[in-house]
């Protein structure tokens, strides 16, 4: 992970969570890429149809079709509970480039990515956000849910790869920050200040910290209202010593890209 705006990784300050209650969790398995992990997990993700699943770009990167699986129905990564789809095709929204403006290392926009399954996944569905609800969905103040597997204790990020996720599923609530406050604490609360498009992200945290998405939870969902508004995209450290505590996480705006998407649920 980079220094600035690091892809993000854990929930942190969260409780445990379970894909009984939402069955549309569903995460990444790279053997290739997670040798030593658990379930070989790389990165979290949302079923959007029973065929296909939304995460972030930065997941698949360098993924080729074939080596990839997705696992549904596991709340316990020791397990080997739930379905396992492979993966068949990728479709990555390229990066769009934020506009000029002053200070902050620019954060390109369009960190979304939908796989497609090698048949159909037999669980409930997570619809996504629309252009039509942003205004509502994306109220700041707003109460939104994050889901993953990735740390959730400040010192398993010193820890070896076996060690840097937790094997139960963890879940959290945090509001929805307002767009003039995220753009603030990238560009002027950060030690790495970074600068980026608000259409392109929406940011969620409280303002003492406690709880966020952190590193490992990227490509997971954040749900507002029983729709995907949002894919964990990457974490904003706050203060002069910074910790995962303190961090604000951005999250791809999906309504923002819904059209795009869309085209590649059909």
């Amino acid at each position: 992970m980079g220094a600035v705006a690091t892809p993000a990784s854990a929930v942190i300050g969260g409780v445990a969570g379970s894909t009984e209650r939402d069955p549309w969790m569903v995460f990444l398995a790279d053997p290739h890429a997670a040798p030593d992990l658990p379930s070989h997990y790389s990165c979290g993700g949302a079923l959007v149809t029973p065929t296909k699943v939304v995460t972030a770009a930065h997941c698949v990167d360098s993924v080729v079709p074939g080596t990839l699986d997705v696992v549904g129905g596991r709340t316990d990564l020791r397990s080997r509970a739930g379905e396992v789809r492979d993966v068949v095709s990728i479709y990555e929204h390229e990066k769009v480039t934020p506009p000029p403006g002053p200070g902050g290392e620019p954060r390109p926009g369009g960190d979304v990515a939908v796989l497609t399954l090698d048949r159909p996944m037999p669980y409930r569905t997570l619809p996504l956000a629309t252009p039509e609800e942003a205004e509502v969905l994306y109220r700041p103040g707003t109460p939104a849910r994050v889901l993953g597997w990735g740390i959730s204790r400040e010192e398993q990020a010193q820890l070896p790869p076996a060690q840097s996720v937790t094997p139960v599923l963890q879940q959290a609530q945090l509001p929805l920050m307002s767009d003039e406050d995220c753009l603030d604490t990238a560009l002027h609360g950060s030690p790495w200040p970074v600068r980026f498009d608000p259409a392109h992200y929406v940011c969620a945290g409280y303002e003492q910290g406690g709880v966020t998405s952190s590193g490992g939870d990227s490509g997971g969902p954040l749900v507002v209202d029983g729709k995907l508004a949002g894919v964990t995209s990457m974490m904003i450290p706050r203060g002069e010593r910074p910790s995962l505590t303190r961090a604000v996480t951005g999250y791809s705006r999906i309504s923002t890209f819904h059209d795009e998407i869309a085209e590649h649920l059909r």
